[in-house]
């Protein structure tokens, strides 16, 4: 082995040693040319930032570059990251300048105006993807920029994980990212069914089925009685077909088209005032003397000692700067042997890109379990099937005799499923699950999921009916396309109906149930219809423009003069000073502020009311005032209702403006109104 290494190192040096430069003219031209496409698309500016580094990606999908610029300043942080094609299609956009922190305030632009400065950007830098997408969503983020969303549409239909993702600063219309997951797409040409016949189509072949479920809290076991999909797979309707198909089968389908796909160039941009910053020039230069794809695959093929010889495929290319400024080659080869089926070889070799040396290599091999065995065929699925029934019924027959075997849409080879049944029922998450190695019949995993609990009657439960016709509603049953591979470069998008979300819900109620089998919580900014007239009506909708509200009642009702819940306070406090959004998870909401002494556990009371002197105390607590306030003999309170030890709390709210009291009464004990709350949260952005 030793000597063998010392052989490999020789060759190593003899490489260094006789290797000469050669050139890569055209990597060179095309580098400048997309380096001077993003600074002039995005507005790159020499004074603020130079270039950095860059790394090339080669695959069978094609070249890819990622483009850094850092900072000139030492004492400023702020990088732009951009990930562009060969054709100059800008993929993704990172701008970030490292700012002091900043409480969340008010924006300074709305939302219909941070959509206007996101088409315009996109309308920059890739203009033909304007007419491809929809109206678009925009959320406020919780550090407060805006969140822009556009789906791709064809002839007004979306199509499925196709989007333009932008992040725009609510204070200066700046967009600090963008990201386009964008295929190339053949679009499938038919006549949809109606969407009458996509609904009958689900209820008979996708129908919701009544299940009971299993929940666990604190070691109590409650059995719930809910709708889910029959399936687990993701089975869509096709929408040219009307019959069941999942991604699977589509993408076996597609395999064997291979349609071929146009493609639009984008142009360079020639002509424009751009031009490139001496970091720029450099690398280019550098660029234009390193060795070429087909030169470094030829150096590292000639290494006799390596054995990369004609049956090991160059899988991936990439070139990339170190931390030292030298540019390297990665090279990384495959083989798949034909006379060992599934046995695998690979080698990986590193490369200087100027001088031809070789840095790097190392090798390996992947052979399946059990290879060196004779081949065996796949036992018949009935023969494990038994096997399985068998297991169970010798170790757990009590058990099994209340079991049925689980529906799935596609085949499972060696795995078997088996569900509780209660009452003719189902009980999704109980059971026993095997899995066999498909060769050998040997038994290689087993799971039995019981617990004994009090199952509820289903003479509640609406019907089957009911339940798709809100599973359709509450899920998003829509037409749309779907892009599926065929496994050479070509993509076609398929038209199905499909649900956007597989939603479960109560049997009882049909109203839509998150995993944990709770009320799912709407995030939803609500339209409040009770607010009109009210003294606090321009404040409140001021914090609705920039998505801090408190939930409504049914009918849209805030409820502006009602005392605020403890929990309802602490939601707020969640959105806006800690900038977490509202906790759907509220008992892992209350955990944290615990642990973070933000409120004792003697203190917690989620629907008890919060008195004014309280909800003041928190929010300082929050704001990291909560040590402050207690030091005594060092306030003026302007309070004159105010305990002396809760001056401390009063003193500094109306320090802050965050109260002005009322003819110099605070009063502390007083429970705090929902207006209220929402004042004090508007007080604290605005100041």
């Amino acid at each position: 082995m030793k000597k063998m290494l010392c052989l490999v190192l020789s060759i190593m040096v003899c490489f260094s040693l006789f290797l000469p430069v050669y050139g890569a003219e055209a990597e060179s031209a095309e580098i400048e040319k997309l380096i001077l496409i993003a600074k002039e698309k995005l507005s790159i500016d020499d004074n603020l930032v130079e270039f950095r580094n860059y790394y090339l990606s080669e695959t069978e999908g094609g070249k890819v570059y990622s483009l850094y610029w850092e900072s000139k300043e030492e004492n400023t942080y702020r990088d732009i990251s951009v990930t562009i094609d060969k054709d100059g299609v800008i993929i993704n956009y990172y701008y970030y300048e490292k700012k002091s922190q900043e409480q969340l305030s008010f924006a300074k632009y709305t939302k219909e105006e941070a959509l206007v400065a996101a088409k315009s950007f996109i309308e920059n830098i890739d203009p033909a993807k304007l007419t491809e997408i929809g109206e678009g969503t925009v959320s406020r983020s919780y550090d407060g920029s805006y969140t822009i969303s556009f789906e791709r549409e064809h002839n007004g239909i979306p199509v499925a994980n196709n989007y333009l993702h932008l992040t725009v600063e609510s204070d200066t219309l700046k967009v600090t990212s963008y990201s386009a997951g964008w295929q190339k797409l053949n679009f499938e040409e038919g006549t949809p069914i109606s969407f009458e016949e996509a609904k009958k189509a689900f209820a008979e072949k996708m129908s919701y089925e009544l299940f009971y479920q299993v929940t666990s809290k604190d070691y109590e076991n409650v059995a719930h009685l809910i709708y889910r999909n029959r399936f687990d797979e993701g089975v869509m309707i096709d929408a040219i077909t009307g019959e069941t198909v999942t991604f699977d089968q589509m993408y076996e389908q597609a395999r064997n088209e291979k349609a071929m796909l146009a493609e639009d160039a984008v142009g360079a941009g020639g002509g424009s005032s751009v031009r490139l910053s001496a970091i720029e020039q450099e690398l280019v230069e550098k660029v234009s003397q390193m060795l070429s794809k087909e030169k470094a695959d030829s150096i590292a093929r000639k290494v006799t000692e390596f054995g990369i010889d004609q049956n090991f495929k160059l899988e991936n290319y990439s070139v990339s700067r170190q931390q030292t400024g030298e540019y390297v080659i990665s090279l990384a080869y495959y083989k798949e042997s034909k006379e060992k089926d599934g046995e695998i070889a690979y080698k990986y070799v590193t490369i200087l890109a100027n001088s031809g040396q070789i840095v790097g290599y190392s090798s390996g091999r992947y052979i399946p379990y059990d290879k060196n065995q004779p081949e065996k065929p796949d036992m018949p699925a009935e023969t494990l099937q038994k096997n399985a029934k068998n297991f169970l019924e010798k170790y757990y027959s009590e058990e099994f005799a209340q079991m049925a075997e689980k529906e799935f849409f596609n085949e499972r080879k060696g795995c078997f499923e088996y569900q509780r049944l209660v009452d003719d029922i189902r009980v999704y998450n109980h059971g026993a699950s095997l899995r066999f190695d498909v060769k050998t019949g040997e038994l290689t995993s087993f799971n039995l999921q019981w617990t004994e609990v009090d199952f509820p009657s289903v003479e509640t439960a609406k019907s089957r009916d009911e339940a798709n016709e809100k599973a359709m509603e509450l899920g998003g049953y829509v037409l749309r396309y779907v892009p599926v591979p065929d496994g050479d470069k070509n993509i076609t998008a398929q038209l199905v109906y499909s649900l956007e979300e597989r939603v479960i819900l109560s049997a009882e109620s049909l109203e839509k149930l998150d995993y944990r089998l709770r009320p799912a919580a709407e995030k939803k900014v609500p339209e409040y219809t009770d607010i009109a007239g009210h003294y606090a009506e321009e404040k409140i909708k001021k914090l609705l423009e920039n998505e801090i509200y408190l939930k409504t009642d049914e009918g849209g009702l805030l409820r502006p003069e009602a005392s605020i819940t403890q929990l309802d306070f602490f939601l707020l406090l969640d959105a806006v000073i800690w900038k977490r959004g509202y906790a759907s998870d509220t008992e892992s909401m209350y955990r944290n502020l615990v642990q973070q002494g933000y409120v004792t556990q003697e203190e917690v009371e989620p629907d008890a009311t919060v008195s004014r002197i309280d909800g003041i105390a928190y929010l300082l607590r929050a704001l990291g005032y909560g040590e402050f306030v207690k030091i005594p003999g060092i306030f003026r309170c302007p309070f004159s209702d105010v305990k002396a030890e809760d001056e401390g709390v009063a003193a500094v709210a109306g320090g802050l403006k965050l109260v002005s009291g009322d003819n110099g009464l605070f009063y502390p004990e007083r429970a705090m109104k929902r207006a209220e709350a929402l004042i004090i949260i508007y007080n604290y952005m605005a100041r």
